[in-house]
């Protein structure tokens, strides 16, 4: 006779909230700067069980962006996470707006 006992965890959700100061950049082209067009808060709704999720924090889910292939000018850019197993990421892909400049040299100017 074989006794299995099964223990069921609720699913649960988390909000958790950040700033762009809290998103990486990669492959920011060289020779060229960018900024934020927004500084409003961002918001995103994680799904686990609760022992998973008390380890996620936005420093965990480490959110960036890719500036990969773009051109002068504004883009909307989709923020992408590392969302550890066991999580789910529930909220609609979210992207944030940024202006991308092309540095141009600083000529000196020689007062006589």
């Amino acid at each position: 006779n074989v006794s299995v006992n099964i223990i069921v965890e609720p699913l649960i959700e988390k909000i958790l909230e950040f700033s762009s100061e809290d998103i990486d950049v990669k492959n920011l082209p060289e020779g060229y700067i960018f900024s934020y067009d927004t500084e409003e808060a961002i918001s995103i709704t994680v799904k686990g069980i609760a022992e998973e999720l008390d380890d996620v924090t936005i420093e965990s889910l480490d959110p960036y962006i890719r500036l990969t292939n773009l051109e002068t000018g504004t883009h909307d850019i989709v923020i992408n996470y590392y969302v550890p197993y066991g999580v789910d990421m529930i909220s609609e892909e979210q992207s944030i707006s940024i202006t991308l400049e092309e540095v141009t040299e600083a000529v000196p100017i020689i007062n006589n």
